[in-house]
């Protein structure tokens, strides 16, 4: 779950080896936006950003893959 002002008006991406974003769930609150990952068996531990971005404007989240 991502939390910020209008980011469910916002396109996610993701560029880090091994992690995709299999769906995004939009809630009744544009607030929030709901982000499921699909993080392969290759992908390493290590930090990467979530980028949200409507063709104007981007913004970025700091994400956290820890070791299972």
């Amino acid at each position: 779950m991502v939390h910020g002002p209008g980011i469910s008006e916002l396109e996610p991406s993701i560029e880090y080896p091994g992690v995709s974003i299999s769906r995004v769930e939009h809630t009744d609150n544009p607030n929030y936006l709901f982000v499921y990952l699909d993080i392969s068996e290759a992908a390493r531990a290590g930090f990467f950003d979530i980028r949200f971005s409507n063709g104007t404007a981007t913004i970025s989240y700091p994400y956290s893959l820890l070791v299972k």
